[in-house]
């Protein structure tokens, strides 16, 4: 996030094209110079042309479904098609903007239009995200999460565009004041349905539309890595766990033990080797000689393996854990299970 704050003061200060092309390419090339210090393996590649169309690359095409729910068609409808809705009003906003002749009270020299302190850098980082989502392969995240890091970059050069979405939010309510009472509730009704969808699609959810687990670190996490960390006097075993069970593991204990210089005992990054043996527990076959197997990539005589209640097929893994697996606790109710392995 400090990045995309250097570039706005920066285009702020001096907004010339030179500034503009050199804040384009910065994120590419911070990820350049992060991967060779690093040494986290980073490929450039040219872009896959057939990829670069607006859907693609924006999602710029109008979804709609009918599934004779009104509230639900249309908060899916306003989700589905929120970056539709952002760049009609964008467009809205630069009418506005360049009728009413302001100037920008947030400028440091104080005479640039909001246009140029909040539309170029927002601009600026679209440019940043298309390099970032064509050109560039994360090769040490596994494969779903390789556009995490440019979606990211897209989503930071929305908020620069706020400024400019009040502006038009405020013209248009400016704007029905003055028309009829049945106009006015009409646009009331239509800004609560749209903030209560904004609400309904912000948490998990499994209705006609979607799934949307809404992944996020929990108190069972908590209590499964304690339990693992109270079954052991040291640190010599690995744990094949999700991103959520592993990020509590590091609230919990930090950065405690590597085994063989560079496996963590939890698999982190989702990259590595590790994780790879963990998607295969849980997507092909949770086997004891596939967690020995893993145990052989850190040196270590046990493993254990969590799965959480919400995993996809969770229940057929479990049932298929329990054959093979040394022993097997639930905990919080079955929230989660951990299953210990020993060669």
């Amino acid at each position: 996030a400090g990045i995309p704050i250097v570039i706005y003061l920066v285009l702020s200060y001096k907004p010339k094209a030179i500034t503009a092309i050199l804040c384009s390419l910065a994120l590419p090339i911070i990820f350049i110079v992060n991967s060779a210090i690093s040494r986290l393996p980073l490929t450039i590649r040219l872009p896959d042309l057939q990829s670069l169309t607006l859907d693609n690359l924006f999602g710029l095409r109008l979804f709609a479904a009918n599934h004779f729910n009104p509230f639900l068609d249309a908060a899916y409808l306003f989700g589905w098609n929120r970056i539709l809705i952002l760049l009609i009003m964008i467009v809205a906003g630069i009418i506005l903007l360049r009728r009413s002749n302001l100037h920008s009270p947030f400028s440091i020299t104080n005479f640039q239009s909001p246009l140029t302190i909040f539309l170029l850098p927002s601009l600026v980082l679209l440019v940043n995200y298309i390099l970032l989502s064509t050109i560039f392969r994360f090769d040490f995240l596994i494969g779903y999460e390789q556009g995490n890091y440019a979606a990211r970059v897209f989503e930071t050069a929305q908020f620069f565009l706020i400024p400019l979405l009040g502006f038009v939010l405020v013209r248009l309510f400016d704007l029905v004041e003055t028309k009829p009472i049945a106009i006015r509730a009409g646009v009331t009704v239509l800004t609560a349905i749209i903030l209560t969808s904004t609400v309904y699609l912000t948490y998990p959810r499994h209705d006609n539309y979607e799934i949307s687990r809404g992944f996020n670190v929990g108190a069972s996490d908590f209590d499964t890595v304690r339990y693992i960390n109270e079954q052991n006097a040291s640190i010599n075993y690995i744990v094949l766990a999700n991103q959520a069970v592993s990020s509590a593991a590091m609230k919990e204990y930090g950065f405690i033990k590597y085994f063989n210089d560079d496996v963590f005992y939890y698999p982190i990054p989702t990259g590595g080797q590790l994780y790879q043996f963990y998607l295969d527990m849980v997507n092909v076959g949770p086997t004891r000689l596939k967690a020995i197997e893993a145990m052989d990539l850190a040196g270590v005589d046990k493993a254990y393996l969590v799965v959480n209640d919400y995993w996809f097929l969770a229940d057929k893994i479990i049932e298929n854990a329990k054959r093979e697996a040394t022993s097997w606790i639930a905990i919080d109710d079955g929230t989660a299970y951990v299953f210990e392995y020993r060669r």
